[in-house]
């Protein structure tokens, strides 16, 4: 559990992230306009996911919020020029 928690707790995680796990998992968590939030969601709210039993998809939803958040800086980079 603790490497998937470690991993949807990057700052590339948005709300469309977690509405991806919440779709996978067939289950809610609360949220704020920005996602999870420690006054909004607690563990247990993610933990009630049950998001062992997804792995593979959580991993692919986590590791590609770091690729986009990767590509959306990169594109900033190219504004800037």
């Amino acid at each position: 559990v603790l490497p998937l928690l470690q991993q949807c707790s990057q700052k590339s995680m948005r709300v469309r992230h977690w509405e991806a796990i919440m779709q996978v998992t067939g289950k809610a968590i609360p949220m704020d306009e920005f996602g999870p939030s420690a006054e909004t969601c607690k563990l247990q709210h993610v933990l009630d996911l049950g998001m062992v039993g997804f792995v593979e998809d959580i991993e692919d939803i986590a590791g590609g919020s770091d690729k986009e958040l990767q590509i959306e800086n990169k594109l900033e980079q190219v504004i800037e020029m």
